[in-house]
């Protein structure tokens, strides 16, 4: 993690009580622009987190839930042209100490769980919903103009496009009696 967090938004843990805290955090105009600066987004219009903190099981761990709302237009992979797109994603984080096991390598992951380290007391809840949106960006973006061509190589059997040049087909042709 970078010493400048564009989202940051730290929470005491010393002030989480016995039950659930409910948090929604927005980014400001500036924190969008810096996020979309980072995630190399034509713009991040909106970003609204809404997140419950509760402790874990273990003890010293806790369980941060929620939802994560953003509006993000990118760059088409073809055609440069701005594609729009509404994200909308589910939070689901175990945050553990950075000594933990799990860390360490003494314990196995469940794959199915998302792990996070704590670093001292304090959560930066901020830093965590702007790596969930990052994960949940859309690497090769296409305008709704540009067909969905296929993108499999397929069975070797395919009979190639029309103009398409098969420059071994010469050889396939050749029959040996």
């Amino acid at each position: 993690m970078s010493d400048r967090v564009e989202f940051s938004r730290l929470f005491p843990l010393s002030r989480l009580g016995d039950t659930a805290a409910s948090y929604v955090i927005t980014a400001s105009a500036e924190e969008c622009h810096h996020l979309a600066s980072r995630f190399d987004l034509l713009s991040l219009n909106n970003l609204v987190v809404d997140l419950q903190l509760s402790h874990g099981e273990e003890p010293q761990s806790y369980i941060l839930k929620g939802e994560l709302d953003a509006d993000i237009v990118q760059a088409c992979i073809i055609t440069l042209q701005d594609v729009s797109n509404h994200v909308h994603i589910s939070i689901n984080t175990i945050l553990l100490p950075s000594e933990h096991g799990v860390f360490q390598g003494e314990q196995e992951m469940d794959e199915d769980k998302d792990y996070e380290p704590l670093y001292g007391d304090k959560v930066e809840l901020g830093e965590i919903a702007a790596q969930h949106l990052a994960l949940a960006l859309d690497h090769y973006p296409r305008h709704p103009s540009v067909p969905q061509e296929k993108t499999s190589f397929g069975d070797a059997a395919e009979q190639p496009p029309i103009g398409m040049v098969r420059p071994f087909q010469a050889l396939a042709n050749l029959k040996l009696d």
